[in-house]
């Protein structure tokens, strides 16, 4: 197994200034390695005329950052399969996140607005209208009343009545 050795402060700094992956701690990598606090690496660094760039962003902050990202997608009308995919995480993630925040799933949305565009129908109000009220396109509306508001249901899946 490879080792980085560590002779003199040189190479610590040369390490600093190569290490490929720069969207990591670097001086953490640094003071992991060397078994030196990270103040010192710092400190050698600086001594040095380096100048330290961006370090990785603490943990808390990537997490905020992400859930910023499902809000914005979320609020964009996305599924949690399609979050899931933008974001490349587990749709379980996305999930977790949506009911954490209490938040319904796209589904659940429609199956709210089709409960909406009922209620305006019995209201009296045109397509038209109920589309203007509910962010809808008209031909959405349209169908949505010729099927009486109700979900497309899979073949075989009709609910039968017992008469």
């Amino acid at each position: 197994m490879y080792t980085t050795v560590f002779t003199n402060d040189d190479d610590i700094v040369n390490h600093y200034k190569n290490y490929m992956d720069k969207g990591v701690d670097r001086i953490q990598i640094l003071s992991d390695l060397t078994l030196k606090p990270k103040k010192e690496i710092v400190k050698i660094l600086h001594e040095h005329g380096v100048e330290i760039g961006e370090v990785a962003k603490p943990r808390e902050l990537v997490k905020e950052e992400r859930e910023a990202e499902f809000l914005r997608l979320y609020n964009q009308g996305l599924t949690d399969m399609k979050i899931a995919r933008k974001m490349h995480i587990c749709e379980m993630t996305v999930f977790y996140w949506r009911q954490g925040n209490s938040l319904l799933s796209q589904q659940e949305l429609k199956g709210n607005k089709r409960a909406e565009c009922l209620a305006l129908h019995n209201q009296g109000l045109s397509d038209y209208e109920i589309a203007k009220a509910t962010g809808l396109s008209h031909s959405t509306v349209y169908r949505w009343r010729l099927k009486g508001y109700k979900k497309n249901r899979p073949a075989g899946t009709e609910t039968v009545s017992a008469n």
